[in-house]
């Protein structure tokens, strides 16, 4: 089953996103054309060897799941089972920061966690410049706590972006949970 290239344009028939600065997929959405509904599309939980196992390869009909895989440096999406017509597809992605010394007043990571770049450039200095193991123990355990901070931060992010069902007392309706954060760049 070929795949769909993630970085690179459009070759031998099948499609390339040619995405730039492309790190990994927060979301993957996909409906047919005429529909007005977008769905999801499972993505990160199986492997490209799994997934060959539970779908033949002359299968057809809606994406159900969709694997990430990298072979010979070449980033590749694979829809399962093959798409028995032409989707759209919605990709929420995660991009790599360009140069941070270009953009320093925009840049998420250095407005919002600074102290994770000074205290890991620290901790980094003592145990590879100065090679220094035990004066690096409290700059790690801080670089550590900051790490804590990052993923809690980008949990919360993704928690806010998932739609729940709540039923009522006759057809649901999707909300989005309301999360309040402190705002620390003011």
């Amino acid at each position: 089953m070929p795949g769909y290239n993630i970085t690179a344009a459009a070759s031998t028939g099948y499609g390339g996103f040619s995405i730039t600065g492309w790190k990994d997929f927060r979301k993957i959405y996909w409906k047919e054309t005429a529909d007005k509904r977008w769905k999801e599309l499972d993505y990160g939980g199986a492997k490209l060897e799994d997934a060959d196992r539970v779908y033949n390869i002359d299968d057809t009909g809606s994406p159900e799941l969709a694997v990430l895989d990298v072979r010979d440096g070449d980033e590749k999406l694979f829809i399962f089972p093959t798409p028995d017509d032409a989707f759209d597809l919605k990709l929420y992605t995660f991009d790599w920061t360009s140069n941070p010394a270009s953009n320093l007043l925009e840049d998420e990571l250095l407005k919002r966690f600074p102290e994770a770049l000074y205290t890991g450039a620290i901790k980094w200095a003592y145990l590879v410049v100065l090679k220094d193991p035990s004066g690096a123990a409290p700059w790690l355990q801080q670089w550590t706590d900051e790490i804590k901070k990052i993923r809690s931060h980008a949990f919360r992010r993704e928690w806010r972006d998932t739609m729940r069902l709540i039923p009522r007392s006759g057809s649901g309706i999707i909300t989005r949970p309301q999360v309040y954060e402190t705002n620390y760049t003011d």
